[in-house]
């Protein structure tokens, strides 16, 4: 049990932000539909799969 202590201690003393959390979700999000985009593009003719996608 120690361990798993020392673990969710450790995560405790980081000051993350709200900012922060939401910045990374919008890097996050922006990244994704690039990814969409490109792959969409790309495999559009020879092997596009909606479900794949979404």
């Amino acid at each position: 049990m120690e361990i798993f202590e020392n673990i969710i201690n450790s995560y405790a003393n980081e000051s993350i932000t709200t900012n922060t959390i939401l910045a990374v979700l919008l890097m996050v999000a922006i990244l994704a539909i690039y990814e969409f985009f490109v792959y969409r593009m790309v495999s559009h003719r020879s092997f596009y799969n909606k479900s794949f996608n979404t």
